[in-house]
């Protein structure tokens, strides 16, 4: 079973009202990183996206999440990745 540790970032769009997310994958076997892309969606929508990535993605369907941070962070640094 493929092992993957994840990390969410949030960004809260003060104007519009609107919460956007990117979340950082990594396998933990190899190291590799992948990102799901900014998508709008709260809550724990950046799990659901990860998950989303994973299969259809990666076209992994046997594997565990290992649930990390969830960061509250900028739009640029959440658009990029660099979180």
């Amino acid at each position: 079973m493929k092992k993957y540790a994840i990390i969410g970032a949030l960004y809260f769009d003060s104007i519009n009202g609107n919460t956007y997310h990117n979340t950082k994958i990594i396998d933990t076997d190899t190291g590799a990183v992948f990102y799901t892309g900014y998508k709008y969606g709260y809550g724990n929508a950046w799990e659901y996206s990860a998950s989303d990535y994973i299969e259809r993605v990666l076209g992994v369907s046997d594997y565990e999440l290992i649930r990390g941070a969830t960061l509250n962070t900028t739009k640029r640094k959440a658009k990029e990745g660099n979180f």
